[in-house]
């Protein structure tokens, strides 16, 4: 009864607590009965509940405590950590007894979801653990394991670093256990950093360590140490992540462990295995239909249902009656799915909701059981925040096994959860899962869209678009380092959003005007922002980080702001005593003071300060207009998984809206076919398919038909492959009789893109606006400055190599210097800089040629005195250097490799540069194309540096330029330029080209290989 008694009180504290901070004026007790209070509550009886309960027993006064006295906390976790058995073994040793408590403590706060106290607690444990003398490092390591899983991602690489140093020094402690956590927390830290080859390779030795420990499972009653989170990653990756380099849908470990999970007996009974057979049953039949071959799945089919029937007569009896009724791979998974959902009710029942065939009757029987699953399940537990991942689980298995009905059912539901806000100063249910919340109601939204329900389709979409914006602001304002992980947890449902709202605009052919344009170009903004533009927006603060006074300022804003958003948090939970002596409100009130002194000690160091948070937020569509001169169209191209979709605004106000119906595969096809043309390594006259130059016009802009003839230029923003695509080559009209030498070709004269328009590329309508508000002419006192034709081998043609070759061999990310030495030289690069510099009439010291265009020199240089800068030399694809994917530019190499000095300036060197350059020039090959990260935007190579390090615009190249014809566009847009300095760099480089398909030049030079390579990126300020 006593046990009862107390298990009651604490779910009235809980109650209570639940409220909010305004509860804390309703009674405050005094330092004495606080202490008192206190003490008494410090023992075991105290949780010999759940941690609900706990919570208001004793956890609640720990936390407290903590920030009213030092002495009085550590006094109240020794007393309870005396009287814990989970304790006992740190008996012999007060700081192993501290950290016992505090760990106990943070697991506590951690299952109610309450991660600033868990947080608090966490490092308390630490603390308290790096006390005990360094030959007794298992408390240590299992404080630290704990910490390596928080939500904060500092602490957890920090946790991390300590761990591998301790298991250096004390490798016989790294058990099955420990690597498997380690692990595990290497994956989740290495995805959040966007490092993508690290969590697949993470990942990869997780499936291990579970493939083998499940085997010795089948012999050994050990405990599985592979947990549920290893599942959330399976689940993750099926739907795309953590792919690096993996070559195919699912990965190779994945499939094994999948594998393993669905052969492997245990040798326990199947109701109570770690992980439940359905589920991973319904993960594979959620994979791509390639991952498992037809004979593997049906074997998997008939285990499950073997082993579920061997449960028990009743079991049986559940397969033998779907089996009367459904094959055998639909009655596997309608048992997995019900098996699954429920959690308060019979298996038989969901079942029969599941194969109910009138949607109304089966959308009430499932709404019902969805409630008691919940009420059964989660809320009786205090476990309420795992309530929408349930739904959102529940919804795509049933989606991706068919169950449309019935997924639009838990959809609904997860849509309807609104939790009320405790306090203004927590955060909500919705916001803290905005990547669980924001793609079901965009998932929603396509269901209903799909039955016709427009309106209810669009109320969802808003909801989704509000939620996203939201959190994406928080992680701004919060120091923005969870900014880019958010966007790309969120990309998928931006990208759904974007779509659907195109639908629900474009009813057929092309959307003229319509009122709900605005919101479709910034929904369709948001879908395309992308790690690339967004990176224009950061580059400005992690270059700034190479210095380390400003990373040291960087790291203890990051710390202080950290601990002022716990601090807010904390102080807004209800104490039963109230805020004793106003512990809180001063603990509050100094880490809000401390964060926004480290905030301005780090300002201080960044010449414009910090970017403000409206600049990752989308742009309206009368901003963008106004943004706009006479003759322009702005062009977003949206690549879908079915469809292109694309919008034009111009600055009359007119805009357009269409959707082109094709497959991204099929798009992604054309533009390498494309692209391939630029290669003149077997032809000087390579094949070129006018066929598929024509189609993608139609593709791209058929559907607005003769309006693109009023423009006399394009600013495109596009994402997916058209980042990758050089627009010129497309052909407005197809070409009768294909060309097969530039005579030819020149007679012909096809209908190129660049003949009728300029083309300026750009990553994000943002940057449109940032480059033309209240942007002062560029003030620079030189004119011009080159660097190029490096010290290498004998004279070649091309400038491309292969980066990887660079760094075999190297130490410590630093270039092969041997191997840069056996590159070609390019001297044409030379006379190409000084015709340049005899145009813009710059002095002798303008050129940095041969030995002296090396890393060091250029690094050393003030390059914000310049207005075009221009690189000559080999650009490096990008490739793998000690873990890390960076493209470059090849210098001279010195003697030996240093860090000042290796030959090679990578990406993230380039970002550290200062330039305030109206262009910068990159006559290098492959400076458009992808940074080689997987899913990476085509423009987040090297022009992503040079726009980071403050280049108004780039001329950069989509492939290897050969060097005669390259020499000839640089220079000729040079001379365009300097006698009409009002044109813009589009405008200058469409006449240059013209002039060399028209004749200035060999007529092979007519081929797109010899200039469509070249892209201008970015526009001039509407000044100019």
């Amino acid at each position: 009864m006593l046990r009862f008694m107390i298990a009651f009180t604490c779910s009235v504290c809980m109650s209570c607590a639940s409220v909010g901070a305004e509860a804390n004026a309703k009674r405050t007790l005094d330092r004495r009965a606080f202490e008192t209070l206190l003490l008494d509550k410090a023992q075991s009886l105290s949780v010999e509940t759940d941690n609900a309960g706990a919570w208001g027993n004793i956890y609640q006064h720990l936390l407290l405590s903590r920030f009213v006295s030092e002495d009085l906390y550590k006094s109240a976790l020794l007393k309870f950590a005396r009287d814990l058995d989970s304790c006992k073994s740190d008996q012999s040793m007060e700081a192993a007894l501290l950290s016992c408590a505090a760990d106990i403590s943070a697991d506590a706060a951690s299952s109610l979801t309450l991660y600033a106290a868990e947080t608090e607690f966490r490092r308390d444990a630490e603390g308290f653990a790096s006390q005990i003398p360094s030959s007794r490092p298992e408390r240590l390591i299992d404080v630290l394991l704990s910490l390596a899983k928080s939500t904060n991602l500092g602490l957890a690489e920090q946790a991390l670093e300590r761990l591998d140093e301790l298991f250096r020094i004390h490798p016989a402690l790294l058990n099955v256990a420990r690597r498997y956590q380690t692990t595990l927390a290497r994956a989740r830290i290495s995805d959040a950093r966007l490092d993508q080859k690290s969590a697949m390779a993470a990942l990869d030795e997780l499936a291990t360590i579970a493939i083998q420990h499940r085997a010795k499972l089948k012999t050994s009653d050990e405990i599985n140490v592979v947990g549920p989170e290893f599942k959330d990653l399976i689940g993750k990756h099926v739907r795309g992540y953590f792919c690096a380099g993996c070559g195919d849908p699912i990965a190779a470990s994945v499939k094994r462990w999948i594998h393993a999970a669905l052969t492997q007996n245990q040798g326990r009974n199947f109701s109570n295995t770690e992980f439940g057979e359905y589920e991973y049953l319904l993960i594979a039949f959620s994979a791509p239909a390639s991952t498992f071959t037809p004979a593997e799945r049906k074997s998997y089919v008939q285990r499950f249902l073997r082993l579920y029937a061997g449960q028990g007569p009743s079991a049986a009896a559940t397969v033998n009656s779907v089996l009367h009724i459904q094959d055998e791979t639909s009655a596997a998974i309608v048992i997995s799915l019900a098996s699954y959902i429920e959690g308060g009710t019979s298996t038989d029942d969901v079942i029969s909701a599941l194969l109910e065939r009138d949607d109304k009757r089966q959308s009430q029987l499932l709404r019902g059981i969805f409630k008691r699953t919940i009420e059964y399940a989660y809320e009786q537990f205090g476990v309420d925040d795992r309530i929408a991942g349930f739904l959102d689980r529940s919804a795509r298995y049933l989606q991706a096994t068919g169950y449309r009905n019935a997924a639009r059912v838990a959809l609904e539901m997860l849509a309807e959860r609104n939790p009320l806000l405790r306090s203004p100063d927590l955060p909500s249910e919705r916001l803290t899962l905005a990547d669980v919340y924001a793609p079901g109601l965009a998932r929603l939204a396509s269901v209903r869209l799909a039955s016709g329900e427009a309106r209810a389709a669009t109320r969802y979409l808003d909801e989704a678009s509000g939620l996203i914006a939201a959190k994406l602001r928080q992680e701004w304002t919060t120091a923005g380092e969870g900014t880019i992980l958010a966007l790309r947890n969120l990309a998928p449902a931006l990208r759904l959003i974007a779509q659907k709202r195109n639908e629900i605009v474009v009813k057929s052919g092309v959307s003229r005007n319509n009122p709900d344009h605005d919101p479709l170009f910034r929904a369709m903004q948001a879908a395309m922002f992308g790690e690339t533009a967004l990176a224009l927006e950061v580059a400005g603060r992690r270059r700034l980080l190479a210095d380390e006074t400003t990373r040291n300022l960087h790291r203890t804003y990051l710390d202080a702001s950290a601990r002022a958003e716990r601090a807010k948090q904390i102080a807004a939970y209800a104490y039963e005593a109230g805020d004793v002596e106003g512990a809180l409100a001063r603990h509050k009130q100094t880490t809000a003071a401390q964060r926004d002194v480290a905030r301005r000690a780090f300002e201080s160091q960044l010449p414009g300060g910090l970017t403000r948070v409206e600049d990752i937020e989308t742009v309206a569509l009368a901003d963008a207009r106004a943004r706009l001169q006479d003759g322009e169209a702005l062009v977003l191209l949206h690549v879908g998984s079915h469809g292109l979709y694309g919008f034009l605004l111009d600055r009359s106000g007119r805009s357009l809206a269409w959707r082109s119906d094709v497959r991204a595969q099929a798009l992604e096809n054309l533009v390498r076919s494309l692209r391939s043309s630029g290669d003149i390594s077997r032809s000087l006259f390579p094949p070129f398919s006018f066929a598929d130059a024509a189609k993608l016009h139609e593709l791209i802009f058929g559907p607005i038909g003769a309006a693109l003839g009023d423009y006399r230029k394009l600013v495109i923003v596009g994402d997916g492959p058209l980042q990758a695509m050089p627009y010129g080559l497309l052909l407005t009209q197809p070409l009768n009789q294909p060309a097969s030498d530039g005579t030819a070709l020149r007679t012909a004269n096809p209908r190129w893109l660049i003949r009728s328009h300029a083309i300026a590329l750009l990553p994000s309508v943002r940057t449109l606006v940032a480059q033309r508000t209240n942007r002062e002419p560029i003030r620079v006192g030189k004119p011009f400055l080159g660097v190029g034709n490096p010290q290498l081998a004998d004279a070649g043609d091309l400038r491309s190599i292969d980066i990887a070759g660079a760094f075999k061999g190297s130490a410590g990310g630093l270039a092969d210097v041997s191997f840069l030495r056996r590159l070609v030289s390019l001297p044409e690069s030379a006379d190409e800089l000084r015709t340049i510099a005899t145009l813009l009439a710059a002095p002798p010291e303008a050129l940095v040629l041969g030995a002296q265009a090396n890393e060091r020199t250029v690094r050393a240089m003030d390059l914000s005195d310049y207005r075009i800068v221009a690189f000559a030399t080999h650009g490096a694809l990008a490739g793998e250097v000690n873990g890390t994917s960076e493209p470059g530019l090849v210098l001279t190499p010195p003697t030996e490799a240093s860090r000042e000095d290796d030959g090679f300036l990578s990406l993230s060197e380039i970002m550290g540069l200062r330039l305030n350059a109206d262009l910068v020039i990159l006559s290098a090959c492959n400076t458009a194309t992808s940074d080689g990260r997987p899913k990476a935007e085509g423009l987040s190579g090297l022009a992503r540096g040079f726009f980071a390090a403050g280049a108004q615009s780039l001329l950069a190249t989509h492939w290897a330029i050969p060097s005669n014809s390259a020499v000839k566009i640089t220079t000729g847009l040079i001379a365009y330029r300097t006698g009409k300095p009002d044109a813009d760099w589009a405008d200058a480089l469409r006449a240059t080209t013209l002039a060399l398909i028209d004749g200035d030049g060999p007529s092979e030079w007519a081929h797109p290989a010899y200039w469509a390579g070249f892209a201008a990126i970015g526009v001039q300020p509407l000044s100019q």
